[in-house]
């Protein structure tokens, strides 16, 4: 099958030369560095066939090589797809599209044991980074990509999800691979799943129940599961966790260490590949803390790092639309043309977000920024729900009373089952990263839990922020003190508004506790405090030299 090459600018998306006005590159970013990258994807039509390769212990892999027309050799992509499905996804056809389309070879593949590919699912396991590994090597072999050196193509990777994971365990192995952009990509699974030891039951269930139905075994792969397919697909310790964790409403110790290996937590220190990470702030599967932990991890090491944060990912509520998914994937062209194809510098800020308040695209050098402070609330300066002198009783209940991440409407529904610390702010405050909260509390029966949420209170109507929640695990009764890190976000308060934050005993998201009563929020001065960091005025300069705050005009036009 051949295919036309895509144009630049083509309707509906941003194009080369938009995306690099649009992200606020540093002036580096000029005309010369984007003729060269046009004049280099001139004429790139490619041709697609089905691929079947055979991985290192035998298993075949299943997949799709898309070839660009015209003289080679071609620097080369590989990739997969999101748990549960395979390499015919719009996401995978999309992604393969834009690299073929600019000069690159792609390699999209079924992963082990989804699609028609062989072999169980391992969740980004030794067997799965065994089978990139091979597939690097496949294609250093293969007469159209061009090599570096000896089994060392040119070769860059880039998708979403579990698809992100791989590419981070995979690096932390390899060092053939020029660059990766892992789009959200956790670090840590046993948080992703249970934070802070809390079950996600509605992700959990929803995960697990596309995993069954996605992984087809060793003999089907038509989309019709049969029951040794169903046996033979999923990983048992997956089922393990699933069913112990819904059982005891924590996952047994053996499921912790097995997903902790399969985390990019435990392999940062192994990874020196160049790395843009992508996430989203309302993401409430890797929540955006998890782009933070590897970027910040990176970045600390000296690996050449960017970040790049948007209104989307794992989300029912995903807003971001194709302009900025254009801006994403231009993005992730521009690093993969400067390390894996060497096409001249993508020249990408530290730290590019979009701002869901103005609808516009912003720059900084971290998060928090380098010149934000730090401001902390007093819970006893607060206004609060069912109170008792020092201290709040939140009592727990046998339904879920509160809701957030998967459910459209969130809110806070029975009295008494949450209580509101609401700050008045005195001057216009951004809010950028991720909150601290301090609490000392008294839990009333085993197994406590309370869930910690951030809502912009404007007119007296309550937002709850990217639609997150920090959960919190208590075990065993009497008096606790804990610290804790919040779901990072940004936001702009003008002075008179309110910063409320919420905590809950139960949220419609998780698994809640079942032998608890309550618990008893103490806030006397000093005893329970929340910290923001925050940049300060609106308006304030970036703190990166030569980078403008926002992008001229708003959203980037192609």
């Amino acid at each position: 099958m051949t295919h036309e090459r895509r144009d630049d600018d083509g309707p509906g998306g941003v194009g080369r030369r938009g995306v690099l006005r649009g992200l606020a590159l540093a002036a580096l970013a000029g005309a010369g560095t984007e003729s060269v990258r046009a004049a280099a994807n001139d004429g790139a039509g490619y041709d697609q066939r089905p691929v079947s390769i055979d991985s290192f212990d035998g298993t075949t892999l299943a997949g799709s090589l898309y070839e660009p027309t015209g003289p080679g050799p071609f620097p080369a992509m590989l990739m997969t797809h999101g748990w549960g499905g395979d390499h015919t996804s719009e996401r995978v056809r999309r992604l393969a599209d834009l690299y073929a389309s600019n000069g690159y070879v792609v390699l999209a593949y079924d992963s082990r044991g989804f699609g028609e590919s062989g072999g169980g699912v391992g969740v980004d396991g030794p067997n799965e980074v065994g089978d990139a590994r091979a597939l690097v090597s496949w294609l250093a072999e293969y007469d159209s990509v061009a090599n570096d050196g000896p089994d060392d193509p040119k070769v860059g990777m880039d998708n979403v999800s579990y698809a992100g994971g791989i590419q981070l365990n995979t690096a932390a192995v390899d060092d053939r691979i020029d660059a990766i952009v892992p789009r959200w990509a956790w670090n840590d699974l046993p948080y992703a799943l249970a934070p802070n030891g809390v079950i996600k039951a509605g992700w959990d269930t929803l995960l697990f129940a596309t995993g069954v139905t996605g992984a087809r075994g060793v003999t089907s792969g038509d989309g019709y599961p049969q029951e040794e397919d169903i046996l033979n697909g999923l990983d048992l310790e997956v089922y393990e966790a699933n069913l112990l964790g819904s059982a005891t409403n924590e996952f047994p110790e053996e499921s912790t260490e097995y997903y902790r290996a399969r985390s990019p937590s435990t392999k940062l220190d192994g990874v020196d590949t160049p790395t843009l990470v992508i996430s989203g702030w309302p993401d409430t599967l890797f929540v955006p803390n998890e782009a933070l932990w590897n970027y910040g991890g990176l970045r600390e090491r000296g690996v050449e790092t960017r970040l790049v944060l948007f209104e989307g990912g794992h989300t029912l509520t995903d807003a971001a639309g194709s302009d900025q998914r254009s801006v994403l994937d231009d993005a992730a062209l521009a690093w993969v043309d400067e390390h894996v194809a060497g096409r001249g510098p993508a020249d990408l800020p530290p730290v590019t977000f979009y701002e869901v308040q103005s609808g516009e695209w912003r720059t900084t050098s971290d998060v928090p920024p380098g010149n934000a402070g730090a401001e902390t609330f007093d819970l006893a300066d607060a206004g609060s729900g069912v109170s008792l002198g020092d201290s709040t009783l939140v009592a727990n209940s046998v339904a879920p009373t509160s809701t957030s991440q998967l459910s459209l409407e969130n809110g806070d529904h029975v009295p008494g089952t949450a209580a509101d610390f609401d700050f008045t702010l005195d001057s216009e405050t951004e809010v950028f990263g991720a909150p601290a909260l301090s609490l000392t509390l008294d839990a009333v029966g085993t197994e406590a839990h309370l869930y910690a949420k951030v809502y912009r209170v404007v007119d007296g109507e309550a937002t709850l922020i990217d639609n997150q929640v920090t959960p919190l695990r208590f075990d065993g009764p009497g008096r606790h003190e804990v610290d804790v890190e919040m779901t990072a976000f940004q936001r702009r308060f003008a002075a008179g508004e309110t910063l409320r934050v919420t905590l809950a005993t139960t949220d419609g998201g998780f698994y809640n506790s079942r032998e608890c009563a309550g618990v008893n929020v103490r806030h006397a001065p000093g005893e329970s405090t929340v910290t923001f960091p925050v940049v300060g005025a609106t308006g304030d300069p970036p703190d990166v030299p030569g980078m403008t705050p926002e992008t001229p005009g708003g959203r980037p036009s192609g």
